[in-house]
């Protein structure tokens, strides 16, 4: 339910937050963190820096946590941020 939770809340930023028209400018870093990420979690499958664990129901898993955070939760967030990122370099080094 937890992770349910979670995805609504991000739609709900997303269609509150994200500048939809300028997509194909955030594109090439959300696909790079993406990528990155996958790639992290094939290559250290067995040996985790930590693993997330469902007490409500078996069938959520580690890997399916994994997945919906890095298609869901990661790229709304990789757009709000460079959305609201500063233009003038004073603002850039507190941002």
């Amino acid at each position: 339910m937890y992770l349910l939770l979670v995805v609504i809340v991000y739609i709900i930023f997303a269609k509150k937050f994200v500048d939809w028209k300028r997509w194909q400018d955030y594109y090439p870093t959300v696909q790079y963190y993406i990528i990155c990420n996958l790639a992290y979690n094939f290559l250290f499958y067995d040996h985790t820096l930590w693993k997330y664990k469902a007490v409500t129901v078996d069938w959520l898993n580690h890997t399916l946590i994994e997945l919906t955070f890095s298609f869901f939760v990661l790229p709304i967030v990789i757009m709000l941020y460079l959305r609201y990122y500063p233009k003038g370099k004073n603002h850039i080094f507190m941002w």
